[in-house]
């Protein structure tokens, strides 16, 4: 487009716009000139021409002039300028009556008890007398104060009396004045200063109203009243910028009194009494000027805007009867600080100063300022008062710089013969607002006021330049023209005739007017120049000017403001739509009066290098026609701007306030933020602005409507409203929303068809969506919104691979986060039971998207969206996908979390079936040396690898394509045994006594794997541990039968030391379990070990006495514990009988073992004569030497049996020879018949 914001620069346009509101700023006014000397009559000058007119009168209705007619005590007259009405008090009796043509209804009347002596009209406190009530209208008697509430109601006034709100008074009220927030205030003829409140419900000890006094404090509560000769408070003035109230008395001494930061407080700060001294020291150096003290009376206060005059920090006027203008500061520094002076600054003398010299001054009797406007009242006659104006001279702050001193225009304001009652604004003006007229005058707005007379008001207005030059134009005698040229300069001339000119102000009924002003814009607008740098012609400079004026109200205020919790319009749609009328205006004139002649040539190449380069000022330019080429140009760029203006305000007055709340519900957090801070001019200057700008048209798109029509129009209607600022790619990026907003309401195949169709205009602008990343952002958020998933994954694919298509090494992770988000939100529906949808479409979204996913062949896609699996800690789905990128991700993913990627890289190879590289990968990571893995990990992954080898052996897979030999897979196999070795070291280091050590040495297993030779020489010898060492004896296969029993030696003597018998029996079955039958268990050795230790039972004193603790006595000895500890590891009765056979040899232990080999061969007997005996157990029973045991152990023990013993004894031995006979072969046919079953228990 010609005029989007992506192909102009409007950043240096922008800079001089806003020159031109500085402009403005910077014109000087009377303050800034205000100085520590003394002013007189030289500082003014009559005006040429029309200083103020009047302009409207309405006369009192007949009913209120027959009321006056009535009055037999008190009559008094007033203005409320905020209710558009004036009062008239007749007695007791209270009127109002509107002066405009709408309000013209009389009021009344309000009957007061008692006659009316003061009137007051005050803000009501919020909330008080109900959500109704704005103001209150306070009414005084002699006697009482008595409260009339007024407020709208369905747009009209409504006034009525709160009958319950009345208080007595003794002292009469002079004047009654109130804060903002709803504080009254009242002067009191006993010159104290009262403060009235009052409830919304009468009180436990006071009524619905309480006057306080707050000069006297607690006297005021005395049942008798102190002497007070203080002269009676007669006026009090509220700045509600400052906080500030000021009081008057009746000998003109002026307190100072500060309300507290939330005017809620009153402290008297100061006062200044004897103002003829305070003059005169402040004019020391004298003028030889003296007056009547009574001269120095004055006659009316007013607060000054903290604006105003920032070298002094004025804050307060008074005027003094003689005309006299003197101005305070309440404190040195900032003019928001707590007052603590009142220190008289400036002393400014009237026009009329040189008949105060002669001893005849004039007498003012009343005076007002506004807007930099004072007006004097001074009496004339018995029946007439005359007013003096004087205000600012504009041409002097044009050309202030010249004159070196700031002169002001005085003239007389001619008014109807009558008695003036009183003077106020007619009109809201904002105390925040330049005050200057040249720049004010745009609004249409000039300053006019009402003036109360007896029977009338007249309204009067101060003219202003614009509306001279409006008489001049019309005026036929040219030299007026031309002296008003000279005095405002081509500049302010241009800048007036084309207000006029263009009808943004109507200033009279005259329809020529336009057309002369347009005569005198090109007659008077001269040509641009050229010398050193350009000097651009008076119709640029103008034009400039009124489009600075144009938008100064809002150039620096935010779209959006925040109104307590909740944001609000900064900019009003009455003041958008107001502005924008004006813009409109300034464009039509433009292109109705000949453009060319005006601007240049009005349609130029926006994109050529020299609109795009060259600055508005030049310094290497020396042909005078290229001084013509360089302002029809710069007057080009401001053409655009203005349009670029008056767009942005045609789509922000597309907005109303029913609509900001569900807008700002849709909008993003950044968007409304930059609502917030930037100001309307960078919104349309400033890329970033634009930007926002475009984002507030995408959300009003898609903001829902009440029909189908209206939205089906919105981005229609925001492309003809804004043409210019969007190119074609944003046009059909709303289209796009609009498609997608029409989906969210329809239902079934229409819905996605329009869904597609949203789609399908966003692909058509792939390159463009994905150039600006926050209409990629809008684009899929919004299709979030819709549940449009496969649009969300298809536009960020396409964009993503756009983006590799120009910069293949581009990082195009921000691309890839909405699926992200996509596969996440569908995840999580569907894990918390699809929150509210039909199972069936959250399935059909799944199998789309993550269909979508699986099919993409981008491979950075893929490693994002495994990344996503890992995240989510789905690594049973990431291995189960059939994609063709995951196994070479999960390898190279190692180096971001090696343990993980090869847990699940193996996983993967045993879930394609690869399961002796999933084997040797698991093995692999095992023996990685670190602490990121710990024993029992390690030992975990070589068992699950030996199960993947065992699982690919037996499905036949081929080892020679993989490079793996069966030497691979015995060192697997022995790998795994050897951990558990190492596990078992471990363990047993936890009984060792050095901490330290301990701690050390499992530390050191924990992160590698060792050797057997490691694990004996480096943890086995070093810290003494048998049972490990044999462990790793049987691992290796030895045979060293010393080396053995020593360890097994050291082993039992360690435990019996240090242990109970049963700790031993216990640890004996479960080495028995591991050991038995390998070279490692030496059976005739432990048999003859431990029987030794059972029969000496070998204890340490501390153990001897837990067993006399526990009344274990000799003879509930357990003495075959041995034979059936082995026994319980399955120790064969062959193995047994010849290791205790052996032991028959050893002396101490002959009896006792004869009593074992008893005990043994019956059990065996036993066995071989159960149905459960196998052939070969037979076979090594007839092979043992059991008649010579059984003489042997009958030899042994006659002995040392007693006689019952000794015969017992023969009928066991009996039986077991009787059984060994039907055992063998020869005998078999006795072994139903003979066989001898005897219990050992008794013996």
């Amino acid at each position: 487009a010609m005029l989007s914001g992506r192909d102009t620069d409007y950043s240096l346009t922008a800079s001089v716009i806003k020159e031109a509101i500085d402009y403005d700023l910077r014109l000087p006014c009377l303050y800034d000139w205000m100085g520590e000397t003394l002013t007189d009559s030289n500082q003014y000058q009559l005006p040429d021409g029309q200083l103020f007119k009047k302009i409207g009168s309405q006369t009192m209705p007949l009913e209120l002039q027959q009321q006056l007619g009535y009055a037999e005590y008190t009559v008094f007259h007033g203005l409320f300028p905020e209710l558009e009405r004036a009062y008239v008090a007749v007695d007791n009796k209270f009127f109002l009556w509107g002066y405009k043509e709408n309000t013209k209804r009389v009021m009344g009347p309000f009957y007061i008890p008692g006659n009316i002596t003061g009137v007051g009209l005050v803000n009501a406190k919020p909330g008080v007398l109900g959500h109704e009530v704005q103001f209150v209208i306070v009414l005084v008697t002699q006697q009482s104060l008595h409260l009339l509430v007024a407020g709208t109601r369905s747009g009209n006034l409504i006034v009525e009396i709160a009958p319950k709100h009345v208080i007595s008074t003794d002292v009469r009220i002079t004047k009654i004045v109130g804060t903002k927030n709803g504080r009254i205030f009242a002067c009191g003829a006993d010159g104290c200063l009262y403060e009235i409140d009052y409830y919304p419900q009468q009180g436990w000890f006071s009524g619905m109203m309480k006057k306080t006094n707050l000069t006297h404090g607690l006297l005021s509560y005395l049942p008798f009243k102190p002497n007070n000769t203080t002269p009676e408070l007669v006026d009090a003035v509220v700045d509600e910028e400052r906080c500030i109230l000021y009081t008057r008395s009746a000998n003109s001494t002026i307190q100072v009194y500060y309300l507290g930061p939330n005017c809620d407080t009153l402290v008297k700060v100061a006062e200044k009494s004897n103002l003829k001294e305070a003059v005169e020291q402040k004019l020391a150096f004298g003028k030889g000027i003296n007056y009547a003290p009574e001269m120095y009376d004055v006659v009316a206060m007013f607060p000054l805007h903290p604006s105003k005059s920032k070298n002094l920090h004025l804050a307060f006027m008074a005027i003094t009867r003689s005309g006299i203008r003197l101005y305070f500061s309440t404190n040195n520094s900032d003019a928001f600080e707590r007052p603590q002076q009142l220190e008289l600054k400036h002393v400014r003398f009237p026009p009329d100063v040189g008949a105060f010299v002669s001893g005849h001054p004039r007498s003012y009797n009343n005076a007002f300022h506004d807007r930099d406007i004072t007006l004097l009242v001074s009496t004339k006659s018995d029946m007439e008062d005359m007013v003096t104006g004087i205000t600012q001279d504009m041409v002097t702050a044009l050309r202030a710089a010249e004159r070196q001193r700031y002169l002001e225009l005085f003239a007389k304001v001619e008014l109807s013969k009558s008695k003036i009652l009183d003077i106020r604004a007619n009109d809201k003006f904002s105390s925040t607002q330049s005050h200057n007229e040249l720049a004010d005058s745009i609004d249409g707005s000039p300053a006019s006021f009402l003036v109360l007379m007896e029977r009338n008001i007249q309204v009067i207005m101060k003219c202003r330049p614009i509306d001279e030059l409006a008489n001049r134009l019309l005026d036929s005698d040219s030299r007026q023209l031309d002296n008003f040229f000279q005095a405002f300069r081509a500049k302010e001339f241009c800048a007036m005739c084309l207000v006029i000119a263009s009808g943004m102000i109507k200033l009279t009924e005259d329809p020529s007017i336009s057309q002369k002003a347009t005569t005198a814009f090109f007659s008077y607008g001269g040509k641009p120049s050229y010398q050193d740098k350009i000097t651009y012609s008076g119709m640029h400079e103008g034009f400039v000017l009124v489009l600075g004026r144009i938008i100064r109200p809002i150039y620096d205020m935010p779209l959006l403001t925040r109104n307590g919790n909740s944001d609000v319009f900064g900019i009003s749609l009455e003041q958008c739509n107001s502005i924008k009328k004006k813009l409109e205006q300034l464009e039509s004139f433009l292109e109705e009066h000949n453009f060319a002649r005006v601007l240049g040539t009005a349609h130029m190449k926006v994109g050529s290098k020299s609109l795009r380069k060259q600055a508005l000022t030049y310094t290497q330019r020396r042909n005078p026609m290229e001084a013509t080429t360089l302002e029809e140009e710069s007057l080009s760029k401001f053409h655009r701007l203005l349009i670029r203006f008056r767009e942005a305000l045609g789509l922000i007055s597309m907005l109303d306030s029913n609509r900001l709340r569900e807008l700002l519900s849709t909008m993003q957090d950044d968007i409304k933020q930059d609502l917030r801070t930037k100001t309307f001019l960078h919104l349309v200057t400033d890329p970033e602005g634009y930007a926002v700008v475009k984002s507030l048209a995408n959300v009003m798109v898609l903001a829902k409507n009440d029909t189908q029509q209206v939205a089906q129009s919105t981005a229609e209607e925001i492309s003809n409203v804004c043409s210019n600022w969007f190119s074609e790619n944003e046009k059909i990026c709303m289209k796009a929303l609009e498609y997608l907003k029409q989906a969210g309401q329809a239902k079934g195949e229409e819905r996605q068809e329009l869904l597609e169709l949203s789609l399908e205009e966003i692909l058509s602008i792939t390159r463009y969506v994905t150039h600006d990343t926050r209409v990629f952002e809008q684009i899929w958020q919004n299709y979030l919104k819709e549940r449009f998933y496969l649009g969300i994954v298809t536009l960020s694919l396409e964009c993503a691979d756009c983006v590799y298509e120009e910069f293949p090494d581009a990082d195009r992770s921000f691309f890839f986060q909405p699926i992200l988000r996509v596969l996440s939100q569908l995840t999580d529906e569907y894990e918390n039971g699809g929150s509210g949808r039909s199972e069936e479409e959250l399935r059909n979204d799944i199998l789309q998207v993550f269909g979508a996913c699986r099919m993409s062949v981008d491979e950075e896609f893929h490693r994002q969206f495994y990344k996503w699996y890992l995240h989510r800690g789905m690594y049973d789905e990431l291995i189960a996908l059939e994609t063709p990128y995951l196994e070479d991700f999960l390898t190279e993913f190692k180096e971001i979390d090696e343990n993980l990627a090869l847990d699940l890289l193996a996983e993967y190879l045993n879930h394609h079936k690869e399961y002796l590289r999933a084997a040797f990968l698991l093995k692999h990571q095992a023996e990685q040396k670190g602490d990121h893995l710990d024993l029992q990990k390690r030992s975990q992954l070589l068992s699950k690898a030996m199960s993947y080898a065992e699982e690919g052996k037996a499905s036949g897979s081929s080892m020679d394509s993989l490079d793996i030999t069966e030497d691979h897979l015995r060192s697997l196999e022995s790998a795994s045994q050897l951990v558990q070795i190492q596990q078992e070291i471990f363990k047993e280091l936890e009984e060792i006594s050095d901490e330290r050590a301990k701690i050390s040495a499992q530390r050191q297993l924990n992160d590698s794997l060792y050797t057997a030779a490691q694990l004996y020489d480096n943890f086995v010898t070093v810290y003494s541990l048998p049972s490990s060492a044999l462990l790793i004896l049987k691992f290796v296969g030895s045979r060293d039968y010393p080396l053995i029993t020593n360890i097994w030696r050291e082993l039992i003597d360690h435990t019996l030391a240090t242990a109970s018998l049963p700790v031993l029996r216990q640890k004996l079955l479960l080495l028995g379990n591991i050991h038995y039958p390998h070279s490692t268990w030496p059976t005739e050795f432990l048999v003859g070990l431990l029987e030794q230790y059972n029969l000496q039972l070998k204890r340490t004193k501390e153990e001897q006495e837990r067993w006399e603790q526990r009344k274990e006595q000799k003879d509930s000895w357990d003495r075959y514990w041995v034979y059936s500890v082995m026994r319980e590891v399955k120790v064969s009765y062959h193995a047994l009988l010849t290791a205790y056979h052996q032991q028959l040899e050893q002396e101490p232990l002959q009896h006792h073992v004869a009593h074992v080999l008893l005990r043994l061969l019956g059990d065996w007997q036993a066995h071989l004569l159960s149905p459960a005996a196998q052939s070969a157990e037979k076979k090594s029973y007839i092979d043992c030497p059991v008649e010579q045991v059984l003489d042997k152990v009958r030899m042994i023990m006659q002995e040392k049996e007693t006689r019952e013993e000794a015969k017992h004894l023969e009928n066991v031995l009996r039986g077991l020879r009787k059984n060994n006979k039907a055992l063998h072969p020869v005998n078999t046919h006795l072994l139903n018949k003979s066989a001898c079953y005897y219990d050992f228990e008794g013996f």
